[in-house]
């Protein structure tokens, strides 16, 4: 009798240790994918719809027997690549992990326990090829599993980091990333440019705006804390019977070095520009025509702060050197009587700017 004790005992100690020893514990992270500056989930953008149907799955399955498998955690982290504003960014990264945890409480309200929303997930150190990782919501599940059996019959683990979802029609496969994030392969379409997407920013200076003078301005990054920008203005106002004449037109082109966040084009720069333009002013007295181009050259330096989400504010100060001819005109009657020619040559303060600057395209 005391044996028959024993050997029950035995028995018992070995399926307690079976059974602790089967339960695997498991944490795999799903990717939904978001476009740029965007929120909502796109089912169409990089295989998000495949990664929904496998996290919906995870929900179904659930604690069913018939799978060998238990859900313990689902964590939400939203993240956002580093262009722009990092307060922008935070306030992006948050509606994309809400934005995935919203299709989880309509779908599977029951379940909702389960589902937590961790820190956001904001890398300002990323390289640009891993930035299409930031731009996502991480789906990390943890589970139990049951070492003999495999988490779903439609999904079973490769050797690589990737996940093979069967169907009765045809087999479909997404990449799985692990809890730790890798940086991805480097790839020809990934290597050839940081810029490879367009990205314009549009200004208009406000001063000259204030002189009654339309202008518009364009800058695009180049490279690595380089862009170009090029300005141009035009008016034409007069007044013949108060002898009244202010005609101007022309722009600069530019070359600027960035100091701050180049990436969306704030904080000190400095750069070195070229520029051409005629005028002909005249304010009820003699006036001055220049009918040929007065060319000038200089240095310019500014700083530029955002205000407003794609919306920055530039100041801008150029000293340089201008040189041109123009004419001396005295109006009478109806003409405009010819004094002398001269040649300007001045050199100080030959550019300035205030301008409002709209980031378009993909920052």
């Amino acid at each position: 009798m005391r044996l028959i004790k024993i050997i029950i005992l035995l028995i018992i100690q070995t399926a307690a240790i079976t059974i602790a020893t089967a339960q695997t514990h498991i944490s795999d992270t799903l990717h939904v994918y978001f476009r740029v500056g965007k929120t909502a989930v796109d089912t169409s953008y990089m295989g998000n719809g495949t990664t929904l149907k496998t996290f919906e799955k995870f929900f179904i399955n659930n604690n069913s027997p018939l799978f060998n498998y238990s859900l313990q955690k689902i964590t939400l982290q939203g993240s956002a690549s580093p262009e722009g504003k990092q307060h922008w960014n935070t306030i992006l990264a948050n509606r994309r992990a809400e934005a995935v945890n919203k299709i989880a409480k309509k779908l599977y309200p029951e379940y909702q326990q389960l589902v937590q929303k961790d820190n956001v997930t904001l890398n300002l150190g990323a390289h640009y090829s891993t930035w299409k990782e930031l731009r996502s919501t991480r789906i990390v599940i943890d589970y139990l599993r049951y070492s003999k059996a495999p988490v779903l019959p439609q999904i079973k683990h490769l050797e690589t980091p990737s996940l093979a979802i069967q169907t009765a029609k045809a087999p479909l496969t997404f990449h799985l990333h692990t809890t730790q994030e890798n940086k991805p392969a480097s790839t020809a379409s990934e290597t050839t440019s940081k810029y490879k997407d367009l990205r314009i920013a549009l200004k208009s200076n406000a001063l000259y705006d204030l002189l009654l003078v339309p202008n518009i301005g364009i800058e695009v990054p180049v490279m690595d804390n380089w862009s170009v920008a090029a300005n141009w203005m035009y008016a034409w106002w007069k007044s013949d019977s108060n002898n009244w004449y202010h005609r101007i037109y022309g722009g600069d082109l530019e070359i600027r070095r960035w100091f701050g966040n180049q990436t969306d084009l704030t904080g000190w720069h400095i750069g070195t520009y070229a520029q051409m333009l005629t005028y002909d002013f005249e304010f009820g007295g003699n006036g001055e025509l220049a009918d040929r181009w007065t060319y000038g050259a200089g240095m310019a330096m500014g700083w530029s702060k955002n205000i407003a989400p794609k919306l920055n504010l530039d100041f801008t100060l150029g000293i340089g050197y201008l040189t041109g001819e123009y004419k001396e005109y005295k109006p009478e009657d109806d003409c405009y009587v010819w004094q002398s020619t001269k040649n300007r040559k001045w050199f100080g303060p030959t550019k300035a700017g205030v301008s409002l600057v709209w980031l378009l395209g993909r920052w």
